[in-house]
């Protein structure tokens, strides 16, 4: 089978790319295509299309009928119209286990950075000051607090497993959950994680309505999809100090790479605010382990028994 790989993915090194060859022609390219015409040139007759963050609309699946499975290289599969793949009898195929220590131990260095104000203690020092009393910097501690973490999955899981080591309670919730339940963890929990996938159902799950529920001394920590929350409405509680902060990996309207939105890069200046630019998942373990995934996926495919099928 011959198998396409259209984006820049350093991820995968010589090794990795020796072990895909030994299932097909394998074509990689070192950079991002500039247009969708790019893409559909790159992936001409392949079978196997892998990517990460490059959209894959209908438009190109129409215009590539060789393609039979898209594997991308993340847990989310949000970049891929995956209705229309269906329709078209293209199976898209995830990496569900890579990232997801990485990106638990991620939130709780969130939680940390957020809440004993690391990001303003250091640009105070980068600025040249020092503050005696350093009272403004008075933080709290993780340990005793009630953590919200909504969505069960493996990442929720490692999460609620770091966050006990730590000693503290820690509830789930997810989009099955009841309404009023989920409400109640939320004005009751001191950090709010979200940790659920994208969809249309989960667009803006935290909206004005449930940030008014949250604690005056609560956080939010989003390590998930950026349009989970609405992130006008964020803006709005945090500098009204409608609660305590907010400790972000990921952004709605983010781009995939290059100058970022002024609503993006006005929540990241706010003083009580902790920002990453959606690197949660991005460690050299996670990547090894991204890698083998792929591997794992395009082998179960040319041998006739495909796994992690979203579709």
């Amino acid at each position: 089978m011959k198998i396409v790989l259209p984006e820049h993915m350093p991820v995968l090194n010589d090794t990795h790319m020796a072990a895909l060859k030994k299932f097909g022609e394998v074509i990689a390219f070192p950079d991002f295509p500039a247009n969708d015409d790019e893409i559909v040139r790159r992936i001409g007759n392949a079978e196997i299309l892998v990517t990460k963050w490059e959209k894959i609309s209908d438009n190109i699946m129409r215009r590539c009928p060789a393609v039979q499975y898209i594997v991308t290289l993340s847990v989310g599969i949000n970049a891929i119209d995956v209705e229309a793949a269906a329709r078209r009898g293209v199976k898209v195929i995830n990496c569900p286990t890579h990232s997801a220590l990485s990106v638990a131990e991620h939130a709780i260095g969130l939680m940390f950075a957020v809440s004993r104000n690391f990001y303003t203690s250091q640009k105070m020092l980068a600025d040249g000051k020092w503050k005696p009393d350093l009272e403004s910097f008075c933080g709290v501690e993780l340990a005793g607090k009630r953590l919200g973490i909504i969505g069960g999955g493996l990442i929720g899981k490692r999460l609620a497993s770091l966050a006990d080591v730590l000693g503290m309670e820690a509830y789930y919730a997810d989009i099955e959950t009841p309404k009023h339940d989920v409400d109640v963890m939320i004005a009751t929990s001191d950090y709010v994680s979200l940790n659920i996938p994208y969809s249309p159902e989960t667009h803006h799950y935290i909206d004005e309505r449930r940030l008014g529920l949250m604690k005056k001394t609560a956080y939010l920590i989003n390590t998930s999809r950026g349009a989970i929350v609405d992130q006008e409405a964020l803006i709005y509680v945090l500098k009204k100090g409608k609660i305590a902060g907010a400790a972000l990996d990921v952004f709605e309207g983010e781009p995939l790479f290059g100058e970022i939105s002024d609503e993006i890069r006005e929540l990241a200046s706010l003083p009580n605010v902790v920002a990453t630019p959606h690197i949660g998942y991005n460690t050299k373990e996670a990547n090894k382990r991204l890698a083998e995934e792929l591997i794992a996926n395009v082998k179960a495919i040319v041998t006739g028994s495909p796994i992690n099928v979203k579709n």
